[in-house]
């Protein structure tokens, strides 16, 4: 797993540096983990937990230069009035329905918003 998400990584233009860790907890359970930082200085702290194959639970957590929440999608079990319960996306003023994402998705969705600011 980990070197397919080292090239995720290595391919992006927009990615400066990156670390990932993956461990084998047990023979059925995994984790990886890890954060990106892109050029505009914006930051992707990352975290699944593998059980059995089955991405069991996630956080992508993004970031600007100063801290600041951008968004974060995450399955914790709150917001349970969400329709897509226990998916959702935290924005810096409210929390969002959202379906399960992967890291490539968050990754090109970084990509995107780093491109438009870069457009401006």
């Amino acid at each position: 797993m980990k070197p397919k998400i080292d090239i995720l990584f290595q391919e992006s233009p927009l990615v400066v540096t990156f670390k990932t860790e993956f461990n084998s907890l047990s023979s059925s359970i995994s984790y990886l983990r890890g954060e990106a930082l892109f050029i505009d200085m914006s930051k992707l702290f990352f975290f699944e937990l593998w059980k059995n194959k089955i991405k069991e639970k996630y956080r992508y957590h993004y970031q600007d230069e100063k801290k600041a929440l951008i968004f974060r999608y995450d399955n914790a079990p709150h917001f349970k009035n969400l329709k897509t319960f226990p998916h959702h996306k935290h924005l810096r003023l409210e929390v969002t329905a959202s379906n399960i994402v992967t890291l490539h998705d968050v990754l090109k969705e970084i990509e995107e918003m780093i491109l438009n600011k870069l457009a401006r």
